[in-house]
C-alpha cells in the first residue's frame, strides 16, 4: 500500500502507519504549501539529534506527512518527482526546506 497517489486533479493521501488507515483526497485547490526537506528529530529528551527526510503537505483540510523511513527510499524520491510535476500543473508551490522551526521544542 501506498502513502501517496497523485492523480490528476488531487492527491490521495493514506497513512498507513495507523491501524484501519484513513484515505484522504486533496483537491489542488486546498493546498497551499508542499514542503519537503530534512528535519532534525531529537530524541531521548534532545541528546540524540538525528535528520529525517520528509514531505509536508500543507491544506486548508489539515497537514499531512511522509517520511522516508516509513515510505522507502526509493518511493520517496517517486513521491517527491510526482509533486514536482502536480505542483508545476497546478500553480501550487513547492518548497525544499530544513522544516527544523516545528521539532524544535524542548521538553
Amino acid at each position: 500500500m501506498e502513502y501517496l497517489y497523485v492523480e490528476k486533479t488531487e492527491l490521495i493521501y493514506t497513512d498507513i502507519s495507523r491501524p484501519n488507515p484513513p484515505t484522504i483526497n486533496i483537491p489542488y485547490s486546498t493546498i497551499s504549501t508542499i514542503f519537503y526537506g530534512v528535519r532534525t528529530k531529537k530524541m531521548l529528551f534532545g541528546l540524540l539529534k538525528l535528520p529525517e527526510k520528509y514531505l509536508s503537505i500543507n491544506s486548508s483540510m489539515g497537514t499531512y506527512s511522509i517520511t522516508e523511513k516509513a515510505a522507502g527510499k526509493d518511493d520517496f524520491e517517486k513521491y517527491i518527482k510526482q509533486l514536482e510535476e502536480f505542483t508545476h500543473r497546478h500553480h501550487v508551490t513547492m518548497r525544499e526546506t530544513t522544516g527544523d522551526d516545528k521539532e524544535d521544542w524542548r521538553l
